[in-house]
């Protein structure tokens, strides 16, 4: 019997359109409109939460398993840092 590959490890075929588009087009697309784009999302979101005093990496979800192996791999005072910077954001916040 032979193997069925999963359609995300197929290799894919571009076509001649698609091809020329990633070469010569989304370079430009991405350097002058995707990529500062994204980039003053970021910054607007950190100064957001700067007046929180909070980091950007505190939105993270707690309860998904990586962050909850991202959290005890944390050494302990980053640990209590982003607790108190969590419980400070959210008694400003009510």
């Amino acid at each position: 019997t032979r193997a069925v590959v999963p359609w995300y490890q197929q290799e894919q075929q571009l076509t001649a359109f698609e091809q020329w588009f990633k070469e010569r087009l989304y370079p430009f697309w991405f350097k002058f409109v995707k990529g500062p784009y994204e980039r003053y999302q970021y910054e607007h979101v950190v100064a957001e939460l700067r007046g929180y005093g909070l980091m950007f990496d505190d939105m993270h979800n707690t309860h998904e398993p990586i962050m909850e192996r991202a959290m005890e791999l944390l050494p302990h005072d980053l640990s209590v840092g982003r607790y108190r910077r969590v419980m400070r954001a959210f008694e400003m916040n009510t």
